[in-house]
This record gives C-alpha cells, structure tokens and sequence, in this order.
C-alpha cells in the first residue's frame, strides 16, 4: 500500500499532491521489532533455537507429556509467530517460567532419550540455552518487548486518536534510551536470574581469530575478544540503536501530519504563545492556499484569546484527566 510507484498511496497522491501518507502505526512497531531482530545475528539464532524448542517437544505427544507433567506452572511453551511480534512476549514469558524444568527434562532426555537423533537434539537445545549469553539475551529482550506492547496494545484501542498515539510512541523512545545507559543494572539482573537457574554467570569465551599481515599494513584487523565488551557493544547497544534509529524513522509520516496541523489541536491552542501559533497556522495556510487563506491565523488568535474557550477547555481536560474513567468519558464526548 505504501509502494513509491503504484501503491495505494503514491495513486492517492497521483489524485492529491497534499495528502499524507501514515502507515499503521501497530503494524511499524512490528516492522521495527523484526528489524531489530533480523539485523543481529545472535538474536535471530535466539529466536529460531527458541523455535526449535517448542517444534522439539510439540511434535511429539510423549515429550509435550511428560514437559507438562514435571512442570510447576500451568503455562506452555508458545509458538513463535513471525508476522505477529507481540507472540514473542508471549514466547519469553513462557520459556522464563518454564526454564529450570525445560533443562532439567533435556539433561534427562539427553541420558535416557529412546534413541540416537531424540538425544542428541536434545543435548544440543540444553547446551545452548544453559549459556549466560543466552540469559541475558531472554532479559533484554524482555525488557524491549514489555514496554512496546504496553504501547501497542494501547495504539489498538478504538478511541486513539493521532496526537495520543504520537505520545505513547515518544514514550516508548524515551524508555528505549534510557535503557540504553542501564547495561550494568542488565547484566546485574540477568547474572542473579542465572544464578537462581542455576546456570554460571560468565559469558562463553570468544575464539581469537588469527588474520595474516603483511608488512606495508598500517594496522591489523583487531576485533573484540573480550566476551562482556563484544556482548555490550555489538548486541546490546547494536539491538537498541536498531529499534531507536527505526522508531524515528518509521514514523515520520506521523509526526508530519501532528506538526502541520498543531496549530488546530486545542490543547496546542491553550499551551502555545500567541507567536508560536502565528507561525505554524501561517506554515498551514501556506501547504493550503487554495482551500485557506492567512484570516485563519487571526481567527486562530481571536479564538485563543476567548476566555470562554481558555476556561472550557481547562475544565474539559481537568475532568478527563482527573477520573479513573477518563477514556470512556472522552469517547462519550466525542
């Protein structure tokens, strides 16, 4: 629909010069998920392991059996939808309240498996998921996905409306970089969660590799060997910067519209300064020539200036914002 050439929107504009293309912004925060994950090579290997996880013992009725029945918590592993980023919230929670059991039963089946390739598996999933990489990846992931899902399962309301939907979005960006500079209150998180599993806190050594130098090179090819400043600078900081730099851009279609027709939203009308309010109604008059003319930046003023207007829309907010039923009340309004 939002194709250049001959999508939906570029034959609208074809129409209309002026309209504004803005994408569904619950379907971009799923865009910016899978880009998050398709882009680090160790979260992608997370999720399809995690998948494997769940193939391992769904398909089979015996191991589905016999997981349900050492488990302590009535949830299920889940499947991983790959169209539908919140299924891998659903996914974590589910493998966080699962884990200990979930090893203990493959150590068991590594042992005791039936045969050769059930084993073998099996040793494989709980070699990989028993690493402290992998715990701390299940704590980051986590944190990124609770508090998109917040936001996107608000996004999905029937009352939201553009300038609500621009906020919770800045929201969710606000926390994404403050949680930018937490890595050490992370990876403290994670070593005591690894601890209470049962797992050894340290990170899985990285292999140093050897690269040939000839004698006119000015420098060599160094890379990370530390395993915590590799985690650190190329998952962690690479993982949020991803879902930063495509929470700015994705929705730029968005925050053009809140930014041309600011100057009409009555909280904007109440907060802004007179001048403030000149300069971006003229900015609209000026998109629309020919359907406005620069009267409206007066009215726009005068309009302000109405202590009337100023006194009902203070009381209007001041009782929305004041009662736990604040969003019912406003859908009734509007």
């Amino acid at each position: 629909m939002s194709g250049v050439y001959s999508g939906l929107q570029a034959r609208i504009k074809h129409t209309q010069p002026l309209a504004l293309y803005v994408h569904c912004a619950a379907h971009n925060l799923n865009l910016v998920i899978n880009d998050s994950v398709k882009n680090i090579t160790e979260i992608q290997n997370f999720y399809e392991k995690l998948e494997c996880l769940y193939s391992y013992f769904a398909n089979s009725i015996k191991r589905w059996a016999h997981l349900k029945s050492v488990s302590s918590v009535s949830i299920s592993l889940k499947r991983l939808c790959t169209t539908r980023w919140s299924s891998r919230n659903d996914c974590l929670k589910a493998l966080s309240l699962l884990y200990v059991d979930i090893l203990k039963l493959l150590a068991y089946i590594s042992l005791m498996g039936r045969n050769k390739d059930e084993k073998g598996k099996a040793s494989g999933l709980q070699n990989y998921f028993q690493k402290f990489d992998v715990i701390l990846i299940i704590v980051i992931e986590s944190k990124i996905l609770n508090s998109l899902q917040i936001v996107s399962l608000l996004l999905q309301k029937s009352d939201i409306d553009l300038l609500k939907a621009f906020e919770l979005l800045q929201t969710a960006l606000n926390k994404i970089k403050e949680m930018r500079d937490k890595f050490e209150e992370v990876f403290e998180e994670a070593k005591q969660i690894a601890i209470l599993w049962g797992v050894e806190p340290t990170f899985t050594k990285i292999r140093k590799t050897k690269t040939t130098k000839y004698f006119d090179e000015l420098s060599n090819d160094e890379r990370l060997h530390d395993a915590e400043q590799y985690f650190k600078t190329q998952i962690y900081y690479r993982t949020l910067d991803i879902i930063i730099k495509q929470l700015e851009h994705r929705f730029n279609g968005m925050n053009q519209v809140i930014k041309r027709f600011s100057s009409i939203l009555p909280i904007n009308i109440c907060s802004m300064n007179e001048n403030e309010l000149k300069h971006l109604t003229t900015s609209l008059v000026n998109n629309y020539e020919n359907d406005l003319t620069i009267d409206l930046v007066n009215q726009i003023i005068q309009f302000k200036r109405s202590g009337k207007f100023s006194r009902f829309m203070y009381s209007l907010f001041s009782f929305f914002d004041n009662t736990s039923d604040g969003g019912e009340r406003r859908k009734k309004f509007y």
